[in-house]
């Protein structure tokens, strides 16, 4: 019994402890500065034209193997950014940016790392001796 008596008080208790709490702290006054914020459908369509031409390097860059590989376009100029595994691969993904409409200039920030090789132990069997 006693236990359920804590609750309701406890329960009754609350808001009021809240209501003395809250009225000590005063209210941040809300700015009220509008901001003129002015998108036009130039602004839209050149971030539209920016993800398009990034969607058409990245499929070019997919029909030719090279999946790991980030690109970010802003105003015609590509980055491309990953990993290879030889020097052949970083330049063919640059020239197959350059290859694709609306691409002005490519930055290749590809890094070239050679996978590791797993030293192969072979087990050559002893001769048999003969039975004497």
């Amino acid at each position: 019994m006693k236990p359920k008596l804590f609750v309701i008080l406890g329960l009754i208790a609350l808001p009021i402890v809240a209501t003395v709490a809250m009225s000590s702290h005063q209210a941040i006054p809300a700015k009220t500065d509008i901001v003129n914020v002015n998108i036009t459908k130039t602004d839209i369509g050149k971030y539209l034209g920016d993800r398009a031409l990034c969607l058409k390097v990245k499929a070019k860059l997919a029909a030719n193997s090279l999946t790991n590989i980030s690109t970010s376009c802003r105003k015609g100029q590509v980055t491309l950014s990953g990993i290879v595994a030889t020097w052949q691969k970083r330049s063919q993904a640059a020239a197959l940016a350059k290859e694709v409409d609306g691409v002005k200039s490519v930055i290749n920030k590809i890094i070239i790392v050679k996978p590791k090789q797993v030293p192969v132990k072979v087990i050559v069997p002893s001769p048999v001796k003969p039975a004497q």
